[in-house]
Formats: structure tokens, sequence, C-alpha cells
């Protein structure tokens, strides 16, 4: 668990949007309105969980006909399910619908460093504030916007990654030649 008080971008994202979305991220403001809120939390920010729960063992069939896009993510598994709840079994449905992770969607791991109240945070907000989170869509805006994200959040961009990896290929080779790829 993190500390009390160390709300993040990555597990409040959602309440962040729908509960706090007037609110301008800087000097605890997001955080104090997380605070007067908390009967309205996901089960993320108000725990502060570090990961989400992993989809029923019941779901493994629906998971396996219906998230195939999703690879082995099981974050986005469990979202992944809740988006096509009308098509489940209804054992899946009864045991996705009794999970904690309520209402929450996994955004990229690298937000769990940022807190609520830091200039990713009002990035997200300035380009996601309009969202209503759920079943993907606060995922997708922040896919939609990720040049913007990643600059304000101090990430390297999707599109940096390639001449990185160009620029690396003789220090991989001379160091991982043992490697089995």
């Amino acid at each position: 668990k993190t500390r009390e008080g160390s709300r993040n971008v990555w597990n409040c994202a959602s309440d962040m949007v729908s509960l706090c979305g007037e609110v301008e991220p800087g000097d605890g403001r997001v955080d104090a309105c997380l605070r007067r809120k908390r009967a309205f939390l996901t089960s993320m920010c108000a725990g502060m969980r570090e990961k989400a729960d992993p989809p029923p063992p019941e779901c493994r069939t629906d998971t396996a006909n219906l998230c195939v896009r999703e690879g082995e993510d099981k974050e986005l598994h469990l979202m992944c399910l809740r988006k096509n709840r009308n098509k489940l079994s209804a054992r899946c449905w009864d045991e996705v619908s009794r999970l904690q992770s309520d209402g929450w969607e996994p955004l990229p791991k690298q937000l769990r460093n940022f807190g609520v109240d830091s200039w990713c945070a009002q990035g997200l907000l300035s380009v996601c504030r309009d969202v209503a989170p759920g079943y993907g869509a606060l995922r997708r805006c922040a896919e939609t916007n990720a040049k913007l994200l990643h600059q304000r959040c101090g990430l390297t961009s999707p599109d940096d990654a390639e001449p990185i990896a160009d620029a690396c290929q003789a220090d991989a080779q001379r160091l991982c030649r043992s490697v089995a790829r």
C-alpha cells in the first residue's frame, strides 16, 4: 500500500476525472477534493491499492473469446470483461460484479510515479476532463493524447522508442550476447 496522502494518477485517474475534474491540480487541491469525496471513491483510489483484482477463474472462457486483443495483461482483461458485460456468461458477470476494482481503468503503469496534484495530473485533466470514465473511455483518451501526456509527465514518447533502440543496438549486442531470444 502507498502511504496516506500519496494518491497517484495511476490508481486515482478515474476518480480525479469523475469527482474532481473541475479542480485545478496543484498545492494539494485534488488530494483534498478526493478526501472530501472519500465515500464515492473507487476502491483502487480509496485504498490506494497497488494492483487490480485479477479476472475471476469463472471467466476464463469469456476472456479467451472476448479479450484476445488485450494480450496477457490481466488488468486489461478485467476492463475488457466489464466492457463486454452484455456478452458474458451469467456466472462470469456475477463474479466480475463482486470485485473491488470497481470503475477503475488501467492506465500506463509509469503514472504511479505522479501524484494527483502533479503536472502530469494537470495534463491528464486538461485533455480528459470531460470523459466519463469506465469501460475503457479514460484509457482511450489517454492513448489518444499520449504525446501530450508523455511531454507533461516527462516520459519517453512512444515515437522516440525506435531511435533509442537504434542508438543502443551496439551495446545490446555486446552486453547481451549470451541471452537467448
